[in-house]
């Protein structure tokens, strides 16, 4: 996380408008250096995008209290001091709405509330935020998530992702600035044990059938540990 959080520094000294992208496995602790990104860069208003409700609500659980940094002596102060953070729980559907979002610290929203890549969502005043957070960012070469990114052109944008390749050889656009490998991880003791297991589909069924293979395996494998 430090070194994560060092190498964000650096890149926006020497490179401030292209994207950073930062590398960590899931479990490593992405959101505890997201919210210190938005320290570290003192960001005025900083915008949080996830690929799903769960996370998203997540994430604007552990902003809104703070509780694991100041925990973990990351922050100082007094903990009556948080920042107002903002879930959005439905899509932005006017220019006003987005407005609204000027009141608030942190904006934490899932890509199909907040992206004008969906027609029905207007484009957002494009000094709202100065900091955009990517979760889960291997998505971003989609045209939603692209749109979104694009919106924000002056804001510093830092992209998150345990997989920063695409089957579909779509780019991600933006630097990888720090890079922690899952075999680092292993060896530090982050995962637990880990053990491959193979899922074979059937070339005779379909993709939703071969998914729910992997997910009654997925459940077998929970059960036994």
């Amino acid at each position: 996380q430090v070194g994560a959080l060092h190498a964000i520094a650096q890149h926006f000294v020497l490179s401030r408008n292209d994207p950073a992208i930062v590398v960590m496995p899931t479990g490593s602790g992405k959101t505890a250096v997201m919210a210190l990104t938005a320290f570290l860069l003192k960001s005025e208003r900083a915008l949080i995008v996830t690929p799903s409700r769960i996370v998203r609500g997540q994430i604007a659980e552990q902003l809104s209290s703070l509780s694991l940094l100041r925990g973990i002596g990351a922050l100082k102060g007094n903990p009556a001091d948080k920042p107002q953070v903002h879930e959005v729980l439905s899509q932005i559907r006017s220019t006003e709405m987005w407005n609204d979002l000027s009141k608030f610290d942190v904006v934490v929203g899932a890509i199909n509330s907040v992206s004008p890549g969906y027609e029905i969502i207007p484009d957002p005043p494009a000094d709202l935020f100065d900091l955009i957070l990517i979760d889960e960012a291997h998505h971003s070469a989609a045209k939603t998530w692209n749109a979104l990114l694009e919106k924000f052109p002056n804001a510093a944008r830092v992209l998150f992702t345990a997989t920063p390749f695409r089957r579909d050889s779509k780019e991600i656009k933006g630097s990888i600035v720090f890079s922690y490998p899952a075999k680092m991880a292993l060896e530090d003791r982050i995962f637990g044990s880990i053990e491959y297991v193979a899922v074979d589909p059937d070339p005779q069924e379909n993709q939703i059938e071969n998914d729910r293979r992997i997910a009654i395996a997925a459940e077998d494998v929970f059960r036994q540990d």
